[in-house]
């Protein structure tokens, strides 16, 4: 059975982090620190090994370059021989202690500048040691965030299809996430059911992975779950990519400390001032226009 092709996945490696933005969508302002072994990650890719081709591999977080092994879990993706490209995604507050060796393993490096964040290495100084050692590097200023995440239930089941149907997250941006031998069709989906435990809330999650094994039609199953119409159950607590946007900050410290379910940043708001129905029913007359089916977009 050949491997199915996908355009990109990611790891978290980390799942804190050291900044705690607001609207986080992976949750890791409120997740402990975690640092994934490399025994658990290469158990993950070799199953996703024998499912599916790469085009991208991101290891991301959280902040991945927190991780004192961030270097073996590049050189672990080359190994395995299953991506073209190796990307790193950083706030780049840790860049300016990585050694040349960091610099040397990475094919990719996406880092993301947040307002009001020192970040001790310079663009410049970042383009510099990128071109030094071929890295491409890109650069994405992030003055914005979208809502995303929600604390409550959407509890209109039509709305939840045209979210999910409209949503670029593993569409245009195929965040698919592999976590636990677990494979996501999207990162907020990986880490609903601890965001939900926060706020007191026991959730089910087993509707929203595939489990990833290593048998003869695992790349069949894949496929259909990528391609399924059916929103995930994680889907009634998202607003996908068709938030309203809201300026970047970080929360205080004791904002977490009182209340850990804050990431979110919309508890207290209505649906209806969070959703931004514009772009929804413009994304869904594109798609209608162009026949479209949820795993081709």
């Amino acid at each position: 059975m050949q491997p199915l092709y996908l355009r990109s996945a990611e790891y978290n490696i980390v799942e804190h982090c050291n900044l705690r933005c607001a609207g986080c969508d992976h949750a890791s302002p409120l997740l402990p620190k975690t640092f994934l072994s490399l025994v658990n990650f290469e158990k993950d890719l070799l199953a996703l090994k024998h499912t599916a081709r790469i085009g991208t591999f991101k290891l991301l977080g959280g902040e991945p370059t927190l991780h004192p092994q961030i270097i073996q879990f590049i050189l672990k993706v080359k190994s395995l021989d299953f991506t073209e490209t190796v990307c790193v995604i950083t706030n780049g507050t840790v860049l300016h202690k990585m050694d040349d060796r960091f610099w040397q393993e990475v094919d990719l490096l996406q880092v993301t500048i947040y307002p009001n964040v020192v970040v001790k290495m310079t663009v410049e100084e970042m383009q510099a040691k990128a071109d030094s050692f071929g890295v491409r590097l890109e650069i994405e200023d992030k003055r914005y965030f979208r809502h995303t995440i929600m604390d409550e239930k959407i509890l209109d089941a039509e709305l939840v299809k045209d979210i999910f149907k409209a949503c670029e997250l593993p569409t245009t941006y195929a965040c698919h996430t592999v976590r636990h031998g677990r494979f996501y069709k999207c990162s907020p989906a990986a880490f609903t059911a601890e965001r939900l435990l926060l706020r007191g809330e026991l959730y089910d999650d087993s509707g929203d992975y595939i489990q990833l094994e290593d048998k003869e039609d695992m790349s069949v199953a894949l496929e259909a779950y990528l391609n399924s119409d059916a929103p995930l159950p994680s889907c009634a607590y998202c607003l996908g990519t068709c938030g309203t946007s809201f300026e970047s900050y970080q929360i205080s410290q004791q904002i977490l400390k009182a209340n850990r379910s804050v990431i979110a940043h919309n508890s207290d708001t209505r649906i209806e001032d969070l959703l931004d129905r514009a772009h929804l029913q413009k994304r869904l007359q594109l798609l209608n226009m162009t026949n479209y089916r949820h795993g081709e977009v």
